[in-house]
């Protein structure tokens, strides 16, 4: 292992889920070798002249600052190169180059890890089912993963907490930014019996074009996700995506037909996924493979008033909250993530056939700029195959994040055997 300061110098010049992470991997011996590269030597790998240009340039004042505040603050920090980094998780495409973490980082290799994801929209039905399974499954011995976000991530928080279990909360921000603010008391509660872990940077805000990153790293961290409630255009379906590129097994909550907040994963289940009731359907998969791990039998036998009440104790009961309602807003509702949001719901309840019959162009600012460059790749109405706007910019992995973006925002249209068409 080298000094962990040349892994913070180095992601601080690639930035998240940098592309041609597995080139660097495989030319350099570490973050130093990296380090010590010329211009020439750099620009041998492919890269861009602006990836090389930030590689060549050697100032480590920003290294220093962020690794005294981690030694500070007691943040932990888990470079690639480190024993400790999971392996399962070096098996994704560009996997993180160090991961900042607080609390008590679990052996992720020889642990049954689930990720939970599901919508911020939740209904009772979902913050029932998602706080049963989390519950149920920390209690017979997995980690249950998610994204500390508020709704079905929050609840599978508390229930893997509730149940004495590990949980994991991977953030689309930097280790000392507590988003959503709501959620400030469980994300100290979570460093203090489970862990939470990012790729970001301290200081880095909660944007948009996190998110889509973050996830990779919620399913790489698993070895399977499970969907508990989600519409069609939910974020918690980029995750699912990323899980089956990753070759990650996917669960999903059947709903009931017609359910708004259901139709994602009744998708899912279509599509293959496992449909599951109970903890014991996701955990009876890897029952055999870790039973020093996985005990089925420690599952509670209670009814269903029994996690009631501990929702009620945790949550105030059922009353409709602002997560409930739709309404998305909160105490940091200025902040660049809820602009993209409201933007977002702006558009989706803006009349259909708005600039439909015309080719007049639309209002692209809520994309992030990897996103833009796919769509400005696609002619209008013209299919085209996610491998055709591959290129020296643009990874298979960045086309598939930026398709699954545009078509949260209605800028694209899945069409069946893998094409894309520009509306």
């Amino acid at each position: 292992m080298v000094d962990v300061r040349y892994w913070i110098w180095l992601t601080l010049k690639l930035g998240p889920d940098f592309k041609h992470t597995e080139k660097l991997i495989n030319t350099f011996e570490d973050a130093k070798e990296a380090y010590n590269a010329d211009a020439e030597a750099l620009g041998a790998l492919g890269l861009s002249k602006e990836v090389v240009a930030r590689l060549s340039d050697k100032d480590v004042q920003e290294t220093n600052s962020v690794y005294s505040y981690c030694v500070k603050n007691q943040v932990g920090l888990l470079p690639y190169d480190s024993p400790l980094y999971p392996a399962r998780l070096k098996r994704i495409m560009s996997p993180p180059l160090l991961l900042y973490f607080k609390g008590n980082l679990p052996d992720i290799d020889d642990n049954v890890c689930i990720a939970t994801v599901g919508t911020r929209r939740i209904t009772e039905y979902g913050r029932r089912e998602a706080y049963t399974m989390s519950y149920d499954m920390a209690a017979a011995g997995a980690v249950i993963v998610s994204g500390l976000a508020r709704g079905i991530d929050a609840v599978c928080h508390r229930g893997a907490l509730d149940a004495y279990g590990k949980t994991v909360a991977v953030l689309g921000c930097g280790i000392d930014v507590v988003y959503p603010r709501e959620n400030a008391e469980l994300f100290a509660e979570i460093i203090k019996s489970g862990v939470i872990i990012t790729e970001y940077s301290p200081a880095t805000r909660p944007l948009p074009s996190h998110f889509p990153h973050r996830n990779r790293i919620i399913s790489g961290l698993s070895l399977g996700t499970l969907v508990l409630e989600a519409d069609k255009q939910s974020g918690a379906l980029i995750t699912a995506k990323e899980a089956l590129r990753q070759g990650r097994d996917i669960f999903a909550l059947p709903g009931k037909v017609g359910e708004f907040n259901s139709l994602g994963t009744n998708d899912l289940i279509k599509n293959g996924a496992k449909m599951v009731t109970s903890a014991v359907d996701v955990l009876e998969e890897y029952e055999c493979l870790f039973p020093h791990r996985i005990r089925i039998e420690n599952i509670p036998k209670a009814p269903k008033h029994y996690y009631t009440e501990k929702i009620k104790n945790n949550f105030g009961g059922f009353s409709k909250s602002k997560s409930a309602s739709g309404d998305n807003t909160d105490s940091e509702s200025n902040t660049e993530t809820e602009k993209y949001e409201s933007a977002v719901k702006a558009k989706q309840a803006s009349p259909k056939d708005t600039a439909k019959a015309t080719d007049m162009p639309r209002d692209t600012s809520m994309l992030d700029e990897t996103s833009l460059k796919v769509l400005e790749k696609m002619k209008l109405h013209t299919p085209v195959n996610a491998d055709e706007l591959v290129d020296e910019e643009l990874s298979i992995s960045d086309v598939m994040i930026a398709m699954t973006v545009l078509e949260i925002n209605k800028f694209v249209k899945n069409l069946p055997g893998g094409m894309f068409v520009r509306e």
